[in-house]
């Protein structure tokens, strides 16, 4: 008997998989992989032979792993990579499997990033600073990236931006007109719109001031802060002022409920 070749001792099925006994080892293969090769008991395979049924064994199995991990959500072809690199594939299979994965219509990276930018920007109504940068962070190349984000109109972000300062405005009635504007323009600029069009948008708003009461409840607690510290009339005037105005309020509110107060 050569030493360099493999004899096949047993073949046993075992749910899904074949248990494959040799002269050398015990090894597990799939179905496919052995109606490929031939791998039956007796049959004899030169080491290098062998060696390829194990990869392609390898490769078969961690397809289908691929094929799992793309069944909860779609991926792009980047997630794919660093999945199957993380278990510790050979640089070979995985661009094997990236192949056969694009061919049967599973990885399509353009595909992928219109998706995203369908439902980020109609679903989750995110800007297009958000999505560039969630595309990146995917692995989409500049090129699409650029393409995708075309599709962004000025028209959408102004009915997005529409659709956001709606939904929230009613939550910001406590705080006066400035505050809520800055408020708003914090909020949709994180969500990725251009400071720009977000500025427009927010400052042609005409906003209700019900801010008195805040403003009365912020006073007396400044009025408690500070009168403890042994300071003038004037200085204590001064500090709360300034703080108030730092929150938002008016110069001229801030005075005119100033003399509310007896201090």
């Amino acid at each position: 008997m050569n030493d360099n070749n493999i004899t096949i001792l047993n073949v046993t099925k075992k749910n899904k998989k074949f248990i494959v006994e040799t002269t050398k080892d015990t090894i597990e293969l799939d179905e496919d992989t052995i109606i490929q090769y031939g791998v039956f008991k007796d049959k004899v395979f030169t080491t290098e032979e062998f060696e390829q049924i194990i990869l392609k064994g390898l490769e078969n199995k961690s397809l289908l792993k691929a094929l799992n991990y793309i069944s909860y959500q779609v991926r792009s072809e980047k997630e794919v990579i660093d999945y199957l690199k993380n278990n510790q594939l050979p640089s070979q299979i995985i661009e094997s499997i990236i192949q056969k994965l694009k061919q049967l219509g599973y990885l399509n990276d353009e595909r992928f990033a219109y998706d995203i930018f369908e439902y980020e920007s109609k679903v989750k109504l995110h800007g297009p600073f958000y999505i560039e940068n969630k595309l990146y962070k995917k692995g989409i190349n500049k090129d699409l990236v650029n393409a995708v984000i075309q599709s962004y109109t000025i028209d959408l972000q102004i009915e997005n931006i529409q659709l956001i300062i709606n939904k929230e405005i009613n939550k910001l009635l406590k705080y006066p007109v400035r505050k809520q504007k800055q408020l708003l323009c914090n909020k949709l600029i994180q969500r990725g719109y251009e400071s720009s069009i977000v500025f427009e948008q927010v400052n042609h708003l005409n906003l209700v001031d019900e801010s008195d009461e805040s403003l009365q409840k912020d006073l007396r607690k400044l009025l408690k802060k500070y009168e403890q510290k042994n300071l003038s009339t004037q200085e204590l005037k001064s500090k709360i002022i300034v703080n108030l105005l730092n929150k938002g309020y008016e110069y001229a509110d801030i005075i005119e409920t100033f003399a509310k107060f007896e201090y």
